[in-house]
């Protein structure tokens, strides 16, 4: 069953009112009437299964039926902090990295970041993270945050039980070496086309992070979130 996506305030009780897009996407492209049944989730981990009671110029109603919590969402709260890439390319990463499962996605500025953000970027990636919930019939919306210095970013990191780079220099060392049993909040960092300076990975390790491998091949950033994000998931048994 296609899944759609309404905002949190717009559960009331048994009572779920989608919005003018998602109405009219059921509406017109779907046909569905007064008395079908449909699946809403809120993107806070509630999944609703609703049935249709009214349908008007742009808008929909439906009655709550059943309710579950954070069905097919992963255990562990895994926090992508990437390094900003141009154009396309960031767009697909963050489409696919919401629907492997991750709980937040931040852009990050390092050394070597050539890319920048504007306020227009980030509304999209709002915009895809809630398309790419649809798809892969996610309960949980990822949050995407506000743009970070790398170095605020690791100054801040005490919240993660474990914290990981990924680092081309790492010859040896591979993800699940790096694994402890499980963990709850996990920040996977990925860096730039350039790479991590050496006084960014000191840094890093300075504040608990592993360094690991991902092969012998160089990626390019956004297929290492993803090689990254998915290898992360298969190891802890959440993929």
């Amino acid at each position: 069953m296609e899944v759609f996506y309404t905002l949190p305030e717009n559960i009331a009780g048994n009572q779920v009112k989608l919005g003018a897009e998602e109405a009219r996407h059921v509406i017109r492209v779907l046909r569905h009437k007064v008395g079908d049944r449909i699946q809403v989730v809120d993107g806070e981990g509630n999944e609703y299964r609703c049935v249709i009671t009214k349908i008007g110029r742009g808008e929909l109603r439906a009655e709550v039926m059943s309710q579950t919590r954070r069905a097919r969402e992963t255990v562990a709260e895994v926090t992508l902090a990437a390094s900003i890439t141009k154009g396309a390319k960031m767009d697909a990463m963050v489409e696919m990295a919401t629907e492997l499962g991750v709980s937040q996605i931040v852009p990050l500025v390092t050394m070597r970041t050539i890319a920048r953000l504007t306020p227009a970027r980030l509304r999209r990636f709002r915009h895809l993270t809630v398309s790419a919930l649809k798809s892969s019939t996610r309960t949980m919306l990822p949050r995407i945050k506000p743009v970070q210095e790398f170095e605020q970013f690791l100054k801040e990191s005490s919240y993660f039980d474990l914290r990981l780079l990924a680092y081309e220099e790492e010859r040896r060392t591979r993800l699940r070496e790096v694994l402890v049993a499980s963990p709850r909040r996990v920040a996977l960092v990925i860096g730039p086309e350039g790479g991590f300076s050496e006084t960014e990975v000191a840094a890093a390790q300075a504040h608990g992070f592993r360094t690991f491998s991902l092969g012998p091949r160089r990626l390019r950033a956004e297929t290492a979130c993803i090689a990254g994000v998915a290898l992360l998931l298969y190891e802890l048994k959440e993929l």
